[in-house]
């Protein structure tokens, strides 16, 4: 739908990837707060909110990461190798971070 909307002129290369990019953050966010504010949630309910979340976040391939090739064309698959190794060490440090931070554990439930 993005190439279609870019071929045709109707939308820039960089709107776009910018309502693209919302449209994948958002919506996985949207649906996650409305299945965190439901009372009390059937199966049903619940696995559609979830697959509408995850289903949405795939716009963000059309927005965010295709942006490597849009930055340098020749070099996209080192620049995503980079930036996604930097992002999984991130995410693998964090928990590690948090543990040093949080010291009082008290449960609240």
């Amino acid at each position: 739908m993005s190439d279609f909307l870019i071929n045709r002129s109707i939308l820039s290369v960089t709107a776009a990837r910018k309502i693209a990019s919302g449209i994948g953050l958002l919506g996985p966010a949207i649906g996650l707060i409305i299945l965190g504010s439901i009372e009390d949630p059937s199966r049903g309910e619940s696995i559609a909110l979830l697959v509408f979340a995850v289903g949405i976040n795939s716009a963000i391939f059309s927005g965010h990461q295709v942006n490597h090739i849009d930055i340098s064309p020749r070099f996209a698959a080192t620049l995503m190798g980079i930036t996604n190794g930097m992002g999984n060490i991130c995410s693998l440090v964090a928990p590690l971070v948090v543990q040093y931070i949080v010291t009082d554990e008290v449960r609240l439930y």
